[in-house]
């Protein structure tokens, strides 16, 4: 990936198109009209580009990368057992939770594989921990904006 500052004075719509945010855009009544992580698709440009910002930080996705929601739910579901189900995401984790009361089981060799995947991050309670139905079982997050896709394999 590499990172790029456009500068409101003078921006133009292929410093934009394609790109990923780093912060949230707001409109003139305060409503986040970007977030942080969207990829601006070429037909959102003009909109972005009427909004009140005087510098943008994007991020350029090189060949082979995958987006952090892409990775994320990528990860979550490689990760997910039986008696869990995947949420959504929630401030760059994708958070699992049981689906009964029980005891949880960790694949370490699993959890092992998915956080030598540069840039990601998963974390779990304790292996033979009791959890109950909804309790949070393991969350996955993404550290970088983009993660290459060759470092998937090993977890699917």
């Amino acid at each position: 990936m590499k990172a790029h500052e456009v500068l409101r004075n003078g921006a133009r719509a292929e410093q934009l198109a394609g790109m990923v945010l780093t912060r949230d855009v707001r409109g003139a009544n305060g409503q986040r009209a970007f977030a942080k992580g969207q990829m601006v698709q070429a037909a959102q440009v003009p909109d972005l580009l009427a909004l009140d910002w005087d510098m943008l930080h994007v991020i350029e996705p090189e060949a082979g990368e995958i987006g952090e929601d892409e990775a994320g739910r990528r990860i979550a579901t490689a990760v997910s057992g039986a008696g869990t189900e995947v949420r959504a995401v929630s401030g760059g984790h994708w958070p699992l939770a049981a689906t009964h009361r029980g005891m949880l089981r960790v694949n370490v060799e699993r959890l092992s594989r998915v956080n030598a995947i540069e840039g990601a991050c998963a974390y779990t309670l304790f292996d033979g921990q009791i959890v109950e139905e909804e309790q949070g079982a393991q969350r996955r997050e993404i550290m970088e904006r983009e993660l290459r896709e060759s470092g998937f394999g090993a977890i699917q």
